[in-house]
């Protein structure tokens, strides 16, 4: 028996397990894919928290200078207000990132 013959006898079986095998790895490659969309969106979440707590510490900073630069006054002066201002909206954009992300 020559070793043709033998070929196209199993050519139909490794034929379809090639096919099967290929069908695997197409399903596997998507389920991939989505993991990473998946991973790429929570990593997306976590830099724009971070990117918001390194705002909220300079306005930090900033309202502390200002407060010592006006001598520490009773009520918050214009420049004061606005940056409060700008770090309650930080703020609110914060919360409302984390509540996304528990989602």
């Amino acid at each position: 028996m020559s070793p043709d013959s033998n070929f196209q006898k199993d050519w139909e079986t490794i034929r379809k397990k090639l096919v099967d095998f290929s069908e695997d790895a197409l399903k596997l490659a998507h389920k991939g894919e989505k993991e990473i969309v998946r991973l790429s969106a929570e990593g997306k979440k976590a830099l724009d928290s971070a990117t918001l707590s390194m705002k909220k510490e300079q306005l930090f900073y900033l309202v502390g200078k200002e407060y010592i630069k006006a001598k520490c006054p009773g009520q918050p002066n214009a420049r004061i207000s606005k940056l409060l201002e700008e770090f309650n909206t930080l703020e609110k954009k914060q919360r409302k990132l984390k509540t996304v992300k528990k989602k």
